[in-house]
């Protein structure tokens, strides 16, 4: 172990100590002015007809008929898979 002077020895660590309690007030003040941007937290701090996103703002919710798909029909992926298993099922019929 080096014997160090003790004089330099305090000095780094209160730099140390000091550095680190900057580091910590900065940080909190950063949280807190980003906490304080927030628009909303709830779908009730929006007006009505809005909700509150994750981004923690209000958007306008959609119209159920904007939000409907059309959806594709399923026949033809349903038949490939039918036909995949039976193939398969002859497959192993044979091997066995």
């Amino acid at each position: 172990m080096k014997i160090m002077k003790q004089g330099r020895f305090r000095w780094d660590w209160q730099f140390f100590g000091v550095f680190v309690i900057i580091v910590f007030v900065v940080y909190i003040l950063f949280y807190f002015v980003q906490f304080a941007g927030r628009e909303c937290y709830r779908d009730s701090d929006c007006p009505a007809g809005n909700y509150c996103g994750s981004d923690y703002s209000c958007h306008i919710v959609p119209a159920a008929s904007e939000r409907v798909t059309q959806s594709q029909p399923q026949l033809a992926s349903a038949l490939i898979i039918a036909l995949a298993i039976i193939v398969a099922a002859f497959i192993i019929r044979k091997k066995s």
